[in-house]
């Protein structure tokens, strides 16, 4: 999908948009890596999937990893 940048908008911002979690803000930055700075009207390729939020669903509420 194509996501246009609208103004106050932050990497954080739009993951919490489109995936409903801050954590996938770098699936979107590694998709775009052309661009340097967030500007009002830039189009973005926001990819359908997060993969962020399935490497850390192993983590418990004490914020340790979780093994076997």
């Amino acid at each position: 999908m194509v996501y246009t940048v609208e103004t106050g908008d932050t990497l954080f911002k739009i993951a919490e948009k489109i995936y409903g979690d801050r954590i996938c803000w770098q699936v979107i930055y590694n998709a775009n890596p052309e661009v340097i700075v967030l500007v009002p009207g830039v189009k973005l390729i926001v990819p359908k999937y997060c993969y962020y939020r399935y490497l850390f669903s192993d983590l418990t509420a004490n914020n340790q990893l979780q093994f076997g």
